[in-house]
């Protein structure tokens, strides 16, 4: 699979060998439609690492793109960050002990829908599955987990541009000041607005991946119709469970050919609104 990186010459040059790839693009014009652009100088089938800078002028581009391609964005606005961010990369630790962690709203249908992820992860999945939703850990103590790391952590509830409403409310810079923790590799949040761009504010997702608490993040740029948002959550988790050792990339391309076999408008709208940051070739699952 090809690989490119999008961006500033220098910045992008820092990440070519850990990349394990010589295709770069030049930065496309701010009055330039990004989705264009990489439809229109990309190969099909391809990881796409957007670098843009982390003071929102520009929307980020959807996770999935046309014909296979996957746009994930990292936040550098100069070379030192960029070698921070590799050096970070590089040090990770994947925590595949403490496996996967459900996190879920204190409401009866965020409940369900964690309890129905629960169920089926412990059956087709190797690594270990964590009840952490609202009915069973508190906030604090939910934070403490937090502190400690995981593979993946996924949120089902409401959210807000800077937090999960969740656990009567936490902020990402509640999650990220933790000094005795360990990172989370992956956060996928099935949630409003927590990639929603503010030209004040660092969004939820934002302020996780500039802290260096998660190494990727997915979510929504949206207020989510909750409606579709179920059915989106369905054919991600059918696909979550396909395949082990599965990278993020790959379970993108894998539920974006699912929504398009659904010919459905309105889920396709909103699965387009959903973003990627971080590196997207780490383990999902």
């Amino acid at each position: 699979m090809s690989l490119y990186l999008v961006g500033k010459y220098e910045i992008c040059n820092v990440l070519t060998h850990f990349f394990n790839t010589n295709n770069i693009l030049p930065a496309p014009d701010p009055s330039t439609d990004i989705n264009t652009y990489i439809d229109e100088n990309t190969v099909h089938n391809s990881i796409i690492i957007n670098i843009v800078s982390n003071n929102n002028e520009v929307e980020f581009p959807s996770a999935a793109q046309n014909k296979g391609r996957v746009v994930s964005c990292l936040l550098l606005d100069t070379i030192d960050d960029a070698i921070k961010w590799k050096g970070f990369q590089e040090k990770l630790s994947i925590n595949r002990k403490e496996g996967i962690s459900i996190l879920a709203q204190w409401n009866p249908h965020y409940l369900q829908i964690g309890k129905s992820w629960l169920k089926v992860l412990r059956k087709k999945v190797t690594l270990q599955s964590n009840d952490w939703m609202a009915d069973k850990v508190g906030k604090s103590h939910l934070l403490d987990k937090l502190a400690k790391g995981c593979q993946t952590c996924i949120y089902f509830g409401h959210g807000r541009v800077q937090k999960m409403v969740g656990y009567h409310g936490i902020s990402a810079e509640e999650i990220s000041q933790s000094d005795r923790g360990a990172p989370i590799t992956c956060f996928l949040s099935f949630s409003c607005h927590h990639l929603h761009q503010e030209t004040e504010h660092l969004s939820f997702g934002e302020e996780l991946i500039m802290s260096h608490k998660v190494a990727v993040f997915w979510g929504s740029r949206i207020a989510t119709d909750k409606t579709i948002n179920t059915q989106l959550v369905k054919i991600c988790q059918y696909q979550y469970i396909a395949t082990d050792n599965m990278t993020m990339n790959e379970w993108i391309n894998n539920v974006a050919e699912a929504v398009e076999r659904e010919s459905n408008p309105l889920l396709s709208t909103l699965w387009k609104s959903y973003s990627l940051l971080g590196n997207p070739l780490l383990p999902l699952n």
